[in-house]
């Protein structure tokens, strides 16, 4: 049986990255033990980097060894994708993201982000493609572990 694929946002893979303890820590240790595929949207590897460089410099070196893992990278999407994702958005920004995410097609597609990712029509649109949007918190509900 292939195992689940999982795309997660920005905001939680960068908690997960710097914080030793936290639901988004717990996800990336269950994805580094095999429990799912983590899928890194080449968008999300760019925020990630840029984030870590302006905030938290100390830590481009552990990043950089983390983007060495066995981490599948997505391309990013093409401008049309990005163009068809803008109907769904409330925040310009996101369009890439959500793309990417369409584009990937995962199981899962976990973020925070409450206020642009969490709405009716995207929930509706994740949902037709068969993606399960979730928060971090939910995700991990999902597999047993809350």
């Amino acid at each position: 049986m292939p195992q689940e694929e999982v795309i997660v946002d920005t905001n939680v893979l960068i908690a997960g990255l710097l914080f030793a303890s936290g639901m988004g820590r717990e996800i990336l240790e269950l994805a580094e033990g095999g429990e799912f595929v983590l899928l890194l949207p080449e968008v999300v590897r760019r925020e990630v980097e840029a984030v870590i460089a302006r905030d938290f410099p100390d830590h481009l070196a552990s990043l950089g060894r983390w983007l060495q893992g066995a981490w599948r990278v997505t391309p990013m999407p093409s401008v049309h994708q990005v163009r068809q994702a803008l109907r769904y958005v409330t925040d310009p920004k996101d369009a890439p993201l959500l793309a990417s995410v369409l584009q990937a097609q995962p199981d899962y597609f976990v973020t925070n982000d409450i206020a642009h990712f969490h709405t009716a029509l995207i929930k509706r649109l994740l949902r037709e493609r068969g993606i399960e949007l979730r928060t971090p918190y939910g995700f991990l509900k999902a597999l047993g572990r809350r």
